[in-house]
């Protein structure tokens, strides 16, 4: 990647608030925070770093995975750095979205601190310093209508063993990134993460398509249990929801998972010290 840090007119954050809003003019691009010793080019960089994809890293390596929403085209993003003696705040908000607080350190860490960006392809991001701060810091609960949010199994799948813990694979179906009607992501995690793209066929047929997976290995009842609900996916022709709020995922063979929402844990924030002990 490339780096590129911004400097303020007052010399950068030593203490106190200090708010930035970051406009992606063009996309591919992650932003964060980091000291001038520890800026570097490439990898070598370290930093608190929200990126394009949503994780929270320390400039090279992941620290949180989906901590928020993927960073697109016209988005903006705000960062508040919040400086005490020997504790650093860093809260999140994605277009006046409150993300809540990101990262959290307590012991030394270096100072001033500057704002970065940093591209893995063509990009343009804006960087403005703004006093007024923002008054509203707290990630609110997600709020789900229809077929999207975020389900688990409310009954074992038939053709699950009794051994696999068939109770706890979050099952996730949100508004698809191409904007279209009737077009979902879809995921679950089970050893590994499974996705694609649920779509609404003529008629009232789905089907998921362009599916792809992590390749971990995992305790075999769970690779088993991923396998048939991998094969049970690829053959999806039904998506209900019945009259108890479920959602029901049928096969024209009239098999089916039936699946119950679920409130997801709020993310935490990242409490490693990425800058080290020689700050």
């Amino acid at each position: 990647p490339v780096n590129a840090m911004f400097k303020d007119d007052d010399g950068g954050a030593v203490n106190g608030q200090h708010y930035w809003e970051y406009k992606i003019e063009t996309h591919d691009g992650a932003v964060g925070v980091t000291s001038e010793n520890k800026f570097g080019s490439g990898y070598r960089i370290r930093g608190l770093e929200y990126n394009s994809v949503g994780n929270l890293s320390d400039g090279s390596q992941l620290l949180a995975g989906s901590f928020g929403p993927k960073i697109k085209q016209g988005d903006k993003i705000g960062l508040l750095l919040d400086l005490s003696n020997n504790e650093l705040k860093l809260y999140l908000i994605h277009n006046d979205e409150p993300l809540g607080m990101a990262f959290h350190i307590t012991g030394s860490y270096p100072t001033p601190l500057h704002p970065y960006v940093s591209f893995s392809g063509n990009g343009k991001i804006t960087i403005e310093k703004v006093n007024k701060l923002p008054s509203n810091l707290t990630r609110k609960q997600a709020n789900f209508t229809g077929i999207t949010g975020d389900w688990k199994m409310k009954e074992k799948y038939k053709k699950l063993s009794d051994e696999c813990n068939w109770k706890n694979y979050p099952f996730s179906i949100q508004p698809d990134e191409s904007g279209k009607t009737d077009a979902y992501s879809f995921s679950v995690k089970i050893c590994n993460s499974i996705w694609g793209q649920l779509t609404k066929q003529s008629g009232d047929t789905w089907k998921i398509g362009n599916t792809a997976s992590t390749l971990m290995a995992g305790p075999m009842q769970e690779m088993n249990a991923e396998l048939t609900i991998s094969q049970f996916l690829s053959q999806i022709t039904h998506v209900d929801l019945n009259s108890n709020g479920c959602l029901v995922l049928k096969t024209d063979d009239n098999e089916q998972i039936i699946l119950q929402r679920y409130t997801k844990n709020m993310p935490e924030a990242c409490t490693r010290n990425v800058f080290g002990d020689n700050n």
